[in-house]
């Protein structure tokens, strides 16, 4: 009998020309058994499909997260850099005043123009 037929049999009491249908339960227990052994299987690799669904998703999101992670600290470090940047640019503005260089010269080496007199103060002889 092929799948998904049903055993059909006159039955006694009625009229010849109606037929009804009987099923025998040996037949639609094994029928049972195997649409049961078939749903769990296909149940089952629904399954797995999902899991193997959720894992990838997981891990995308686990990469998702280490790529922010990574770019929040290469952003931080670009700021930093700029900012240094920022300052350097402004000490070689500096460096290229010659007010600025002569104020240096004259605080920090202690240097005069030509003519002119050092005067140092008694307190800064003598520590």
């Amino acid at each position: 009998m092929r799948r998904g037929q049903m055993a059909v049999k006159a039955r006694p009491s009625e009229g010849a020309g109606h037929v009804f249908p009987v099923v025998s339960s040996a037949a639609t227990a094994g029928e049972r058994r195997k649409r049961r052994r078939w749903l769990r299987g296909r149940t089952l690799l629904v399954m797995l499909i999902i899991g193997y669904c959720a894992v990838l998703s997981l891990r995308a999101e686990w990469q998702i997260h280490t790529l922010n992670r990574e770019l929040a600290r290469e952003e931080a470090t670009r700021k930093e850099l700029l900012q240094l940047r920022e300052s350097l640019e402004t000490e070689k503005r500096r460096l290229n005043d010659p007010a600025y260089l002569e104020q240096v010269a004259r605080e920090e080496l202690g240097l005069v123009r030509p003519g002119e007199v050092l005067v140092v103060p008694g307190d800064r002889l003598n520590p």
